[in-house]
């Protein structure tokens, strides 16, 4: 995922569809890669990389993604990957993006992909959350 993006603007919050996340598999690889395209700046390849491949996929994992979905459609998507926090030398949840489509947000779910990663992040036993800088 290429961009953090933001909610709509203050004031313009509206009531939050029911939604739910699902976490990528082999199956949902190819969903997932479609919200990516959507969220580049930059044209990408037609089909997921074979790094974001191995690190979704294949153990041990390096990556965890999840899909939010609402009415049947893939609505946004997280992306994270574990490292290491140096100089401390605790592990740390990097969030690699946060994307949510343009007519979705202001309901919530990007707030709750952002819980949703600290969720991981406390399962993990991670001590910090690194979030990329939104444009």
């Amino acid at each position: 995922m290429i961009a953090l993006v933001r909610e709509a603007m203050p004031g313009t919050r509206r009531i939050a569809p029911a939604w739910s996340l699902e976490r990528v598999d082999a199956d949902a690889l190819a969903r997932l890669w479609v919200l990516c395209q959507e969220a580049s700046a930059t044209p990408l390849p037609g089909s997921a990389p074979l790094p974001l491949r191995e690190a979704l996929l294949d153990a041990p994992y390096r990556a965890w993604a999840w899909i939010a979905r609402s009415g049947g459609r893939d609505v946004g998507a997280l992306v994270a990957s574990v490292g290491l926090d140096l100089p401390e030398g605790e592990y740390c949840l990097r969030v690699e993006g946060l994307y949510v489509k343009p007519a979705w947000r202001g309901g919530g779910i990007g707030e709750g992909l952002r819980l949703q990663a600290r969720r991981i992040a406390d399962d993990m036993g991670c001590t910090r959350l690194h979030w990329p800088v939104a444009p």
